[in-house]
C-alpha cells in the first residue's frame, strides 16, 4: 500500500479473507496518495482508505470502500458533490433514481453512475442538482414546469392526430387533397 501507515484499528465489518476464507480480519486506515490524471503536472491527491488484514494468513486487501474514498477525494479536488451528497439530495426530495431522472431530464444511467462513484458529474449538472437540493421553491418550479409541459403535449396530441404511414387510404387522400 502507498502512503503512511496509520495503525488505528477498527472492528471488522463481517469480512472474510478472499485468500483463505477466514473471518478473522482486522481493519486499519492508511493514507493513500494517488495521481489524478496523467503526466508530471497531474495533481497528487490523498485519501484515507480502509485496509483489511487477515489474522490467519496475513493477506492484505481493500474493498470498494477504498475506491469510494479515492473517488470522494477527486470530487473534493474538483469542487463537485460526492456520490453520497448527490444521493442525499435525491433522497431528501423523496425521489427514486427513475423519478429524479424523469424530473430533471438526466439519464438514469448517469445518476446511477454518479451515486455509485463510477463517474463524476459535470460542474453544470453538479450546480443544477445542488440548486434542486437547496431550495424547495426550485423543485416546485421544476415540477410545475414539467406538469405544464406534459399537459401541453397531451393537449397537442389530442388535437392533432398523426396519420399512420401504414394507413394507405388516408395517406392517399391526404396527398390528393389540394386547395
Amino acid at each position: 500500500m502507498n502512503g503512511r501507515n496509520n495503525n488505528s484499528k477498527v472492528e471488522p465489518m463481517n469480512l472474510t479473507c478472499p485468500l483463505c476464507g477466514s473471518d478473522r480480519v482486522n481493519t486499519r486506515f492508511e493514507e493513500k496518495s494517488f495521481r489524478h490524471g496523467s503526466g508530471e503536472s497531474a495533481p497528487i491527491l490523498c485519501a484515507t482508505i480502509p485496509v483489511h488484514e487477515c489474522r490467519d494468513c496475513g493477506f492484505e486487501f481493500t474493498t470498494s470502500e477504498a475506491h469510494m474514498k479515492c473517488h470522494e477525494a477527486v470530487c473534493r479536488y474538483l469542487g463537485v458533490m460526492t456520490p453520497s451528497e448527490i444521493r442525499d439530495i435525491r433522497q431528501k426530495l423523496n425521489l427514486t433514481q427513475a423519478q429524479f431522472a424523469d424530473l430533471t431530464g438526466i439519464a438514469i444511467a448517469s445518476i446511477n453512475s454518479w451515486e455509485q462513484g463510477k463517474r463524476i458529474q459535470s460542474n453544470a449538472l453538479d450546480n443544477f442538482i445542488f440548486l434542486l437540493g437547496s431550495a424547495d421553491s426550485s423543485l416546485e418550479a421544476l415540477l410545475s414546469r414539467d406538469q405544464q409541459s406534459s399537459n401541453f403535449v397531451r393537449l397537442f396530441s389530442e388535437k392533432f392526430v398523426c396519420l399512420d404511414e401504414h394507413d394507405l387510404s388516408l395517406m392517399n387522400q391526404a396527398n390528393a387533397f389540394a386547395l
